[in-house]
């Protein structure tokens, strides 16, 4: 800042600015949804095959101790919707 004016990367997206601020570059196609509908499923796929991978030959990592959390959590949940006592060794339905 130089003479007390704000640079102009400073006001350019201000409220007082008269300038439009949008990220957005592009508009949103039907196509470009679609590509990301896309990815998004192909991605939630490969996330679902992972864990299904991770869960039959578990490891020592990070992801495999969070899988086997939250799968003793939901057999701790499973077992108290059920009225069955919570135990160490909760029932896997």
């Amino acid at each position: 800042m130089s003479g007390g004016r704000a640079s102009p990367s400073a006001t350019a997206c201000s409220p007082s600015s008269s300038r439009r601020c949008s990220t957005r570059t592009r508009p949103i196609t039907r196509e470009r949804k679609q590509i990301a509908l896309d990815a998004m499923l192909a991605f939630k796929s490969y996330l679902r095959e992972f864990v299904a991978a991770r869960r039959a030959d578990p490891g020592d990592g990070v992801v495999d101790h969070a899988i086997a959390a939250q799968t003793l959590e939901d057999a701790i949940t499973w077992n108290v919707r059920q009225n069955l006592p919570v135990t160490k060794e909760p029932r896997v339905p």
